[in-house]
């Protein structure tokens, strides 16, 4: 399973109750209502791989970086809007 597998193939539809966003960074950090606390980027990568049931990766992590790198070229141009408010 890749992070294609929802963010691109399935965005829109629902997975645990939770609309799939296209996965784009904009929205970040952003603050988890569930939770009250604030989420970086990283934090809802490793949240996500948890999800799925993957290894979630250390903070800062060589594979997070390059993930962040990807999802701010993907989302260039988009306007920002941060802090966001989730679920």
């Amino acid at each position: 399973m890749s992070c294609a597998d929802c963010h691109n193939v399935r965005y829109g539809q629902k997975l645990r109750g939770e609309t799939i966003s296209q996965g784009h960074s904009n929205g970040f950090p952003s603050y988890r209502l569930r939770d009250k606390t604030m989420n970086s980027l990283h934090d809802r990568f490793r949240r996500c791989n948890a999800t799925v049931r993957a290894e979630p990766r250390e903070s800062g992590s060589d594979e997070y970086v390059a993930l962040e790198l990807y999802l701010a070229w993907r989302g260039a141009g988009l306007p920002v809007e941060t802090p966001a408010v989730r679920e």
